[in-house]
């Protein structure tokens, strides 16, 4: 199912992954019928589910993004770091363990050339 909040954030989950401890999941949400550039906002949430009180219409974690997530993938062995996707061709790296404003830890840029 695919549906939007009031500030027409998609809620459709269009990818998801595990952290390497197995007890956090991350999704990514978007579109998955793009038919032209990406123009949503979308964002990528995260449950621990070890968490005693864990509400599963709440995130612990949550990440607002200019454009549809295509793909995420936690780090190998840093439980808190993921690579987000997004449809746009942008990589960005969050840290998930930091404050709301340290989260990101790189993003790569694209021009009308490549990415940077």
């Amino acid at each position: 199912n695919e549906s939007k909040t009031g500030d027409d954030v998609v809620e459709a989950c269009a990818a998801l992954d595990w952290n390497c401890n197995g007890n956090v999941l991350g999704v990514g949400y978007g579109h998955t019928n793009h038919v032209g550039w990406c123009t949503h906002r979308s964002k990528l949430a995260t449950w621990n589910i070890m968490r005693r009180r864990m509400n599963r219409d709440k995130a612990d974690v949550t990440i607002e993004l200019r454009c549809c997530v295509s793909s995420i993938a936690f780090h190998p062995t840093l439980p808190s770091v993921v690579a987000v996707g997004l449809f746009n061709g942008e990589i960005h790296v969050f840290d998930t363990g930091r404050m709301a404003d340290e989260m990101l830890l790189m993003n790569s840029t694209i021009d009308d050339h490549c990415h940077r």
